[in-house]
């Protein structure tokens, strides 16, 4: 499928998120071309993937795409693969942390709510949500889970998964560890809070392993945000850029 056809043709899928997702569909397509221009291939860890809809409208700049979604969303992905690009496509049903071990997910009647962390009453009235069942999934360190499947460092990574996105952090020190990888991962007072730690441990381990992220307003707002600018929960996201990304881009 031609590159411009394919982002029309995905096009409406993108456009249900335009509530939260305005700035990132502004800033993950600079970045992946960037890469494509810099890099011999891209690679997209698709963390949290649901229904790839910050994944599966750039496959025109991702040579190979591996996405992570153990819930039901899972099948939706799949689904809006495009024929012509399976081969470069690959979903794992598994969700990652900083142990192997199995966990309950939570699924909700919107699946993009689904977390391995119980949603409070609050939660529920605030975003109109019910409770539609439970699923028992692995849950894999990423460090350990490349060596077994033998996948190819990431190049770009992006991670939401509803809370667990420190101890997804956690189990892939090795993988991000000099790759140079951009990330983009949610930063979520609420869902952090809901899974029993501060968010700032995210910004911190980010730090730690030798990143710089800037944070994104959620929404419409594109400017990057760094330094005291990171502390209000409207800072719904973190985007750490790739290595000679230009300022000005």
């Amino acid at each position: 499928m031609d590159r411009v056809v394919q982002v029309c043709y995905y096009g409406a899928m993108i456009g249900e998120y335009a509530d939260i997702n305005v700035n990132l569909r502004h800033w993950v397509p600079r970045v992946l071309a960037f890469l494509r221009e810099s890099r011999e291939r891209v690679v997209y860890y698709d963390i949290g993937a649901n229904d790839g809809a910050l994944s599966i409208p750039y496959l025109g700049d991702i040579d190979t795409l591996l996405a992570f979604e153990p819930g039901p969303a899972g099948d939706r992905f799949l689904d809006r693969v495009p024929e012509e690009s399976r081969e470069r496509v690959k979903l794992f049903r598994i969700a990652l942390g900083s142990r192997r071990e199995y966990a309950d997910l939570a699924v909700y009647s919107d699946d993009t709510f689904s977390s391995l962390y119980e949603r409070p009453e609050r939660d529920l009235d605030q975003y109109r949500l019910q409770r539609s069942g439970t699923v028992r999934v692995p849950v894999w360190p990423l460090d350990d889970f490349i060596v077994k499947e033998a996948l190819p460092a990431p190049d770009f990574v992006k991670i939401d998964i509803e809370g667990a996105e420190v101890f997804a952090l956690q189990g892939m020190r090795a993988t991000l560890s000099g790759t140079g990888a951009a990330i983009l991962i949610e930063y979520s007072c609420i869902n952090t809070q809901n899974a029993g730690y501060d968010r700032r441990e995210i910004l911190e381990l980010l730090h730690e392993y030798g990143y710089a992220p800037k944070g994104l307003f959620r929404a419409e707002k594109l400017h990057l945000h760094e330094g005291a600018d990171l502390d209000p929960c409207g800072i719904w996201n973190l985007l750490c850029l790739p290595p000679g990304f230009p300022a000005d881009h």
